[in-house]
């Protein structure tokens, strides 16, 4: 059963600039992925993106962990756009009753809000990873605290003038009760 943590991070390409994200067995997410495809090189964690709607879709997809639920979650995207609208490599994410599987990953080929696993190119190369429920949830809201704690740190302005994502995970909600993403 893999381990997941969250890390403190030096960004790649602004030094003295760090940031939380999630590790496996102590790997920065994306460089757990460049293990298997080095297309990931090139991508940063999914969990904040410029966008606070996009940032509130990929929480979403992430937090539904209702036993018995899939959901196709993204977790890394472009580094340079760090949108939904370019690179986007997915998991395919079943809950069950003690654990979290992201079954399958891949490239997402048309749009998350669908949640189609036909639109994504799944890759044959990558191994399934199995967390304990109790670790996951554990570790998300972890990073979940972090992601809104480190924009109202990073903000230079009053908290109350902050627009933040409206963060909730788990989710409770389902990704169509969002609000119009017809802008995507």
């Amino acid at each position: 059963m893999a381990k997941l943590s969250i890390k403190r991070c030096e960004n790649r390409w602004r030094k003295g600039v760090f940031y939380n994200t999630v590790a496996v067995n102590d790997c920065e997410l994306h460089e757990w992925f460049v293990q298997y495809t080095e297309e990931a090189r090139w991508l940063c964690e999914a969990f904040e993106l410029y966008d606070n709607k996009e940032t509130e879709i990929v929480w979403v997809c992430i937090g539904q962990i209702d036993v018995g639920v899939r959901s196709y979650v993204p977790l890394l995207v472009c580094s340079d756009d760090v949108d939904l609208s370019c690179t986007v490599l997915m998991a395919e994410q079943l809950a069950e009753d003690e654990q979290i599987i992201w079954q399958r990953f891949g490239w997402l080929q048309g749009d998350v809000e669908e949640q189609n696993p036909d639109d994504i190119e799944w890759i044959n190369d990558i191994p399934p990873l199995i967390f304990s429920r109790d670790n996951f949830i554990e570790t998300f809201s972890q990073l979940r605290t972090a992601v809104i704690n480190g924009i109202i740190e990073s903000a230079s302005i009053p908290e109350k003038f902050i627009d933040l994502p409206n963060i909730e995970f788990p989710a409770t909600k389902e990704l169509w009760e969002l609000e119009d993403f017809s802008y995507l």
